[in-house]
């Protein structure tokens, strides 16, 4: 990828991508009132580089049929309303889906799309090759440049020298980095700088660290985005304490209750912050009262250390 194809993601970086957590209704339907609210918390105190609109299976998209997954992408991106770039996901196995998805995405004035890396829809996991000629296929006929997704899991678990020939593809401009390993980022990185490839945009588990060794950000819902959001801030200001004891903080949350699952997790802490998103998706995500309890505390002490992440619209509401 050459410089010029790197500025085709007009983002203001470093900083971070952050999804949307989707509220629902009992009925399964998108609750739009609810949404609203929280693009507006997340514009707000994680001042994103961009926001990932329908992209990241924490945001369950998955259960919605097509016709609902491209109100949520329309919805979702007039809620913004132009005071941040959109992300749009348009992962889907067919890749003739993807690229019609892509093209609504450009409509509907989205800066990039993001693209989960796959596993073969048959079932195991895909050649490098294969990988890489879906994401040509994908790439060379979006009018948007290309961001990847590397989520083992629900994706596929790659090398960081299949990531590297993904990367090197013409419209594939960045990469959303999910393993949360050390090890692996500091090579993933260095590699990237040496060849002039992607944006990398890790996890809040080891943001400082890989923004000390390059990474332009992460990629994190709410309301840990707003923690991270200071953790950028306080580390291109400068103030290395700050920026260290938010760190500590992003160690804990949601790493330490994740066994429920990330969007469990954080629709508790949106909870506990008075910004209710509604339950999981069931019949996932069920978080146990013991955990709903160190979740609310972990708030408590977040928010007394850092009351500019609370929710505006709870400010008068308890902890």
């Amino acid at each position: 990828m050459s410089v010029d194809m790197a500025r085709k993601l007009n983002w203001k970086l470093p900083g971070n991508v952050v999804p949307p957590i989707t509220p629902f209704a009992e009925d399964g339907s998108v609750d739009y009132a609810t949404l609203a609210r929280e693009i507006d918390y997340v514009i707000t105190s994680s001042r994103p580089a961009a926001v990932c609109v329908a992209g990241v299976e924490a945001q369950e998209y998955q259960y919605l049929s097509d016709d609902e997954r491209r109100l949520l992408i329309r919805e979702t991106i007039a809620m913004i309303g132009g005071r941040a770039p959109a992300l749009v996901g348009i992962s889907h196995a067919s890749f003739r889906t993807s690229i019609k998805l892509a093209e609504y995405a450009a409509e509907l004035g989205a800066s990039a799309v993001q693209l989960l890396l796959p596993n073969r829809p048959s079932g195991g996991p895909a050649t490098v090759g294969e990988i890489v000629a879906y994401f040509e296929l994908i790439s060379n006929t979006t009018p948007l440049p290309v961001v990847a997704y590397h989520n083992q899991g629900p994706g596929a678990d790659m090398t960081v020298k299949g990531l590297l020939e993904v990367l090197a593809l013409d419209n594939v401009v960045a990469l959303k980095e999910s393993s949360r390993n050390q090890r692996f980022l500091a090579q993933l990185l260095h590699d990237c700088q040496a060849r002039n490839l992607a944006h990398i945009f890790t996890t809040l588990e080891v943001l400082l660290g890989t923004l000390i060794l390059g990474a332009a950000g992460g990629t994190m819902p709410p309301p840990g985005s707003a923690l991270s959001a200071l953790l950028v801030e306080a580390y291109h200001a400068g103030d290395l304490k700050r920026a260290i004891r938010i760190q500590q903080l992003l160690s804990v949350m949601p790493a330490q209750w994740v066994q429920h699952g990330l969007v469990a997790v954080s629709k508790q802490s949106l909870r506990a912050l008075g910004l209710d998103c509604g339950a999981t998706y069931p019949p996932f995500g069920t978080v146990p009262q013991t955990s709903i309890d160190e979740i609310n505390a972990f708030w408590v002490q977040a928010l007394t250390e850092f009351p500019e992440v609370r929710p505006a619209v709870a400010a008068t509401a308890g902890a």
